[in-house]
């Protein structure tokens, strides 16, 4: 009984991916918990085969995820270490559409018709 009670504990202290929508709000999400000092940050991709390739900037996230959207992989799983240490995981859902936020050109026109017009 003592052991299933244990491998319940374990299960709970398992923590889930952060999901993340790209570079920057996974760097974001890394420098946060550094809380602003001169920490070491290393992010890690994990791969096919289980092992961790470092990536130091965007264009190598960028490549990576048009390599995951090539041979239709659904998603990337990352691996954050701060000096060293595992910090937490993140999770690109490659298949997420991206939402594209633009301003409703009816509306733009009739902000410069109505007010625009008006300061000028």
């Amino acid at each position: 009984m003592a052991s299933n009670q244990n491998d319940t504990s374990t299960n709970e202290n398992k923590q889930l991916p952060i999901e993340v929508n790209d570079w920057n709000g996974l760097n974001q999400q890394a420098q946060l918990l550094c809380q602003g000092s001169d920490k070491n940050v290393k992010i890690c991709l994990i791969d096919e085969e289980q092992e961790e390739i470092r990536l130091q900037n965007q264009d190598e996230f960028d490549l990576n995820v048009q390599y995951a959207r090539d041979h239709e992989i659904k998603s990337l799983t990352f691996v954050v270490y701060i000096d060293n240490k595992h910090v937490f995981n993140g999770i690109y859902n490659i298949e997420k559409p991206i939402e594209k936020l633009a301003f409703p050109t009816d509306k733009l026109q009739m902000l410069i018709d109505n007010v625009l017009v008006e300061k000028w």
